[in-house]
């Protein structure tokens, strides 16, 4: 049997919503028990395609005779490197080799997008052809199932089936820092990671970063925080609040454990000078601890200096006090 595979279009609804109608009122590969009408399918795969994903037909004789789509795997962004494939082809044309074709091809369609992995959740763990379709193109079986749906007056279980796609490097990383509510559930979390920070490695001294600036303090007119993204997720915050006069303060630089090393927090640093220069401060001071050496090293590394502990920090021994001149 010869087909021709191709992209899915707009006037093959009403043959995808005669194929998937037929598998809802007579299989369990899908759990639904009436079938949706054309304007639902035609909902369902506008969202496949307006999110990027590959949508496939399989066609005889200028008939739709299956087809295959891609979609995401979770919503949650975190998941964006995975998909699900969904297959299916009309009774009359089942075991000629189109759903392998179908899922050989969107296999294809999805390692050149960049995707890196494939699940196929299988409904009915005794649908057995589906199970060896994708066993013999390299899925391997994660879990057997057993009674999570109900459907035909009997339980059913499911297979769920992974295959890799793409070993290739994952994208280089991108960061964004940009003006931020300090109350604001990001804001709220990267703090509270640094309290606890503060805590573990100066409690036994009493300091925990709060005392030096209240949340008042950051949401005050003339102060600013700033709130690092890397790959869209929060992963560094800071702070500048006016000194007096021309001199400008860095305060609750804190970057969270997976992202340091990566570049975080001297993007925060950067994007604080920049705040401080449009805010027309002339002069950049800072403090942290003798035991927060990464911090040190990095301020070193930004240009700023040691100066003589300030203010409140003159009668510690054990802070560091720097400064940098700007322009």
């Amino acid at each position: 049997m010869t087909f021709v595979l191709r992209d899915v279009a707009p006037t093959d609804i009403d043959a995808l919503h005669a194929i998937y109608a037929y598998h809802v009122v007579h299989g369990t590969g899908s759990w639904e028990y009436e079938p949706p009408d054309a304007a639902e399918m035609t909902r369902r795969y506008e969202a496949v395609r307006a999110a990027g994903y590959p949508y496939l037909v399989a066609e005889v004789a200028g008939r739709v005779v299956g087809y295959s789509y891609a979609s995401a795997f979770r919503g949650r962004p975190g998941y964006r490197f995975t998909c699900e494939d969904s297959i299916y082809v009309a009774p009359d044309l089942q075991r000629r080799g189109v759903a392998r074709a179908l899922l050989t091809e969107l296999m294809t369609r999805c390692t050149a997008l960049g995707l890196r992995q494939m699940l196929a959740v299988i409904g009915d763990s005794e649908n057995t052809a589906s199970i060896a379709l994708h066993h013999a193109l390299g899925f391997a079986l994660l879990t057997d199932a057993r009674a999570l749906g109900w459907k035909f007056r009997r339980d059913l279980g499911w297979v769920l089936m992974q295959r890799t796609l793409a070993t290739t490097p994952f994208p280089p990383a991108s960061l964004e820092v940009r003006v931020d509510d300090p109350a604001g559930a990001a804001g709220q979390a990267l703090l509270w990671g640094l309290t606890l920070e503060l805590l573990a490695m100066d409690g036994d001294r009493g300091e925990d970063g709060r005392g030096a600036v209240t949340l008042g303090d950051l949401q005050a007119p003339d102060a600013v925080f700033v709130v690092a993204r890397m790959d869209g997720q929060p992963a560094g915050c800071g702070a500048l609040r006016p000194l007096e006069p021309g001199v400008a303060e860095v305060k609750r630089m804190y970057t969270a454990p997976w992202a340091r090393g990566k570049g975080v927090a001297a993007g925060v640093l950067t994007a604080l000078e920049t705040q401080a220069v449009a805010r027309g401060h002339t002069i950049l001071r800072l403090e942290t601890g003798d035991r927060q050496i990464a911090a040190n090293r990095l301020y070193e590394r930004a240009g700023f200096v040691r100066i003589p502990c300030y203010g409140a920090y003159a009668a510690r021994d054990w802070s560091r006090c720097y400064e940098k001149r700007l322009g």
